[in-house]
C-alpha cells in the first residue's frame, strides 16, 4: 500500500513538520560548513546547466547556496506535494526557477531534459527506489550527473535509542528512513550507475534547549508524542544531560552519492 496519501496529506501537507526537523539542524548543528555550502562543491554546477531537483521541500538548500549559484542556471525544483511547493516558492523567492508538482517515480519530462538532478534525502520516501533511480537516470543526459543524499545508518540514532529506554514498543527504526539510508544506498546505486564517488558528512547537534527538540518529535511518526507520559519522560532525560554536561549531543551523518555513467537499457547491472 502506498505512504503517499499520508505523506502528501498530513505529514508534508504543508512546511511545518519539516521546518521542525530543520530547524533543529540549524540551532544546534556543530559543523563549520552547513550541508548545501558542502554538497555544492562537488556538484560543479556551471553556466547553461539544467538542473532538476525531486523532492525540494521547502527550498533551503538552494536558498542557503543562492549567491554562490551560476546566474545562467536553468533549474527546475519540483516536490509532489503543493503545500511544500509553495513554501518553496517563498524561500526562494528571487531566485530565477520553475516550480512544478512531480512525483519522483512518474517524473514528466522528456529523455534527457536535464544535465543534472539532485535527491536530497527523499528517496526513502518513493514508493519503489529502483523505479524513482530509473527516472532519474531517463531524464537526465548521459553524460550528466545525479547527486542522491541520504541519511547514515547511525544518523539521528541517538533519539531511537533515548525513545526506546522510555518505551520498548517503539520502533527501533525511522519509519521512512530507514527504507533508504547508507547502507542501503551504498548497496542499490552500484546497480544504476557505474560511477559512484560516496561522501560523508559527520557531526553532531549540541542541544541546549529541549523545546526544539520536542518540536522535532512531533514532527515525525517515529515517535508517540501524542503520549504526554513519553514526552515528559523524554524531555526529563534531555534536561538532566544538558544540566548534568552542557547539551544533549546527537550523532549525524549526511552522505551524498555523486552518481555518473549511468547503466542503460541492455547493461548488465541495470537494476538488478
Amino acid at each position: 500500500m502506498s505512504d503517499k496519501p499520508y505523506l502528501r496529506d498530513i505529514q508534508y501537507k504543508d512546511s511545518r513538520n519539516l521546518a521542525a526537523r530543520i530547524n533543529l539542524h540549524q540551532l544546534f548543528g556543530t559543523s563549520r560548513v552547513s550541508f548545501p555550502e558542502w554538497a555544492l562543491d562537488f556538484y560543479g554546477f556551471v553556466s547553461g546547466d539544467k538542473v532538476l531537483d525531486v523532492g525540494c521541500g521547502t527550498g533551503d538548500f538552494w536558498n542557503a547556496i543562492r549567491k554562490r549559484l551560476p546566474r545562467d542556471l536553468h533549474l527546475t525544483l519540483t516536490d509532489f506535494s503543493p503545500g511544500m511547493l509553495e513554501k518553496c516558492r517563498e524561500v526562494t523567492a528571487g531566485l530565477a526557477a520553475r516550480y512544478e508538482e512531480a512525483d519522483v517515480g512518474f517524473l514528466p519530462y522528456q529523455d534527457g531534459s536535464f544535465d543534472k538532478a539532485v535527491a536530497h534525502f527523499m528517496l526513502y520516501h518513493a514508493d519503489s527506489q529502483e523505479k524513482a533511480l530509473s527516472e532519474l537516470v531517463r531524464v537526465v543526459k548521459p553524460a550528466g550527473m545525479i547527486g542522491i543524499a541520504t541519511g547514515g545508518d547511525q544518523h539521528m540514532r541517538r533519539l531511537l535509542e533515548v525513545g526506546r529506554s522510555i518505551d520498548q514498543t517503539m520502533p527501533s527504526d525511522y519509519k521512512y528512513g530507514s527504507r533508504f539510508m547508507e547502507n542501503a544506498a551504498d548497496h542499490l546505486l552500484p546497480k544504476f550507475f557505474r560511477g559512484v564517488a560516496k561522501h560523508g558528512h559527520d557531526d553532531a547537534l549540541k542541544v541546549t534547549d529541549p523545546s526544539p527538540l520536542l518540536e522535532y518529535l512531533r514532527s515525525t511518526p517515529t515517535f508517540p508524542s501524542e503520549n504526554a507520559s513519553f514526552m515528559t519522560a523524554y524531555e526529563a532525560i534531555v534536561l538532566g544531560e544538558i544540566q548534568e554536561k552542557g547539551s544533549f549531543d546527537i550523532g549525524r551523518r549526511s552522505v551524498l552519492y555523486v552518481c555518473t555513467e549511468p547503466w542503460r537499457q541492455g547493461d548488465v547491472a541495470l537494476g538488478r
